[in-house]
């Protein structure tokens, strides 16, 4: 039962963020929309539930939505696949302490985990291999490179990549880093078409405002949804 009310939980944390949308082409392609709608369906069939015995019912809808969820992950596992060795699109603000001097290149996709309530790794995440070239080196212990996620919807998420390593000017670093899907409804995770790497000032300017966007979104999804009230 324990483990039945987690994955409750966790479903519902999605849906918040996932809500149609449609692009194969994109950084995170499809695949957010293919859990959106099998969520959705349950979370109705659950709201539908007029019956004395409730939680019976429930754990019926829970046990058959969990072995819907089973099979679509295996669908999934094979779209993951055919995105390795796709590159992700970037641009680069002038002045930054580094060059990319690589492709961006996908090399794991992990697909989102319903056993985990939250955070970073309930998520889809793409591990992506680059390289880049530094040009200067600050004096504290590590290098952060700042980029959004942008696209068709415009800035829809952010994030950063530490390299904690002793660098010297003129190396070159290859670097292995987990770009993490946005925690926005599906529509714009799938607007996700580059990285914009940017200052530490542009990047805390444009986080507030996507904090905020991000907020009317979730915001929306539970009002759609009957979860908020007027």
């Amino acid at each position: 039962m324990k483990k039945g009310k987690m994955i409750l939980a966790s479903v519902y944390l999605m849906v918040l963020s996932s809500c149609g949308g449609n692009s194969s082409d994109t950084m995170f392609g499809d695949i957010p929309s293919a859990y959106e709608e099998k969520m959705i369906n349950w979370v109705k069939d659950m709201q539908q539930l007029n019956t004395d015995d409730k939680k019976s019912e429930a754990l019926a809808l829970l046990a058959d939505f969990t072995k819907e969820m089973e099979e679509l992950q295996k669908e999934m596992e094979v779209r993951a696949e055919k995105m390795k060795g796709q590159t992700i699109e970037y641009t680069i603000e002038e002045g930054l302490p580094y060059q990319l001097v690589s492709d961006i290149q996908v090399d794991e996709v992990e697909l989102p985990k319903l056993g985990v309530i939250g955070g970073r790794d309930s998520g889809m995440r793409l591990k992506v291999k680059f390289s880049v070239v530094l040009a200067e080196v600050s004096e504290e212990a590590s290098l952060r490179l700042y980029y959004l996620l942008t696209g068709d919807e415009g800035n829809v998420g952010y994030g950063t990549f530490s390299i904690s390593q002793k660098v010297t000017v003129g190396d070159t670093l290859h670097l292995e880093k987990m770009i993490y899907a946005p925690d926005v409804p599906a529509q714009y995770q799938e607007s996700c078409r580059s990285l914009a790497f940017v200052s530490e000032e542009v990047f805390e300017s444009e986080r507030k405002v996507i904090r905020e966007k991000q907020k009317e979104w979730t915001d929306a999804r539970k009002k759609e949804l009957g979860l908020k009230k007027e």
